[in-house]
């Protein structure tokens, strides 16, 4: 009896870490610890959404030991010009994180996104990722708009979507290389 015990208890044990391997495994993301604006930072579920989102779009991006050439301040500074005062000012924070930044749009297996206009290859880049969280941000896309059953909305619809609008700045020449918005629930 007792040894049936101790050979339940060390297959439960197994099972528990091999099962933390997989979900981890399933669930994993390249890490980042943000470096936090001094405006505010993200809570953990919002960060959790923000991991999620990105990688819908197939953004990926991983730390890095490396020193910006631009500091958190100036990154910030730069972001907020580039959204305008009425955005910057309303949101419910701002958080800047500095990472290397891989944008595969058409999927894991497609090259790397090339900035139209330019020879810059969106792989391994360093940014600064400048996040405007709970913002009002315009409705941007075709002038029809349709819902899931595909039927045509009225226009008069509201005009923004309430979200985060994420800024992505070249860490060394501090220009903004992209920007990418996503909804989440009014808090």
């Amino acid at each position: 009896m007792r040894k049936g015990m101790i050979i339940l208890l060390i297959v439960t044990i197994i099972i528990g870490v091999c099962s933390f391997v997989v979900v981890s495994a399933h669930t994993s993301h390249n890490v980042v610890s943000p470096t936090s604006s001094s405006q505010g930072s993200l809570s953990n579920s919002d960060m959790q959404e923000f991991y999620r989102r990105i990688g819908d779009f197939n953004i990926k991006i991983k730390t890095t030991d490396e020193i910006p050439s631009l500091s958190e301040e100036k990154a910030i500074e730069i972001a907020k010009k580039h959204i305008g005062e009425q955005i910057s000012n309303e949101a419910k924070s701002i958080m800047a994180m500095y990472v290397k930044l891989t944008d595969h749009p058409g999927g894991e297996n497609s090259p790397a996104l090339i900035l139209p206009g330019t020879n810059i290859v969106m792989e391994d880049i360093l940014v600064w990722i400048v996040t405007f969280h709970g913002v009002n941000v315009p409705r941007y896309g075709p002038g029809l708009m349709l819902n899931s059953k595909g039927e045509h909305i009225a226009p008069n619809v509201d005009p923004y979507v309430y979200g985060d609008l994420n800024v992505v700045i070249d860490a060394n020449s501090g220009n903004v290389l992209e920007a990418f918005s996503y909804n989440i629930p009014k808090h």
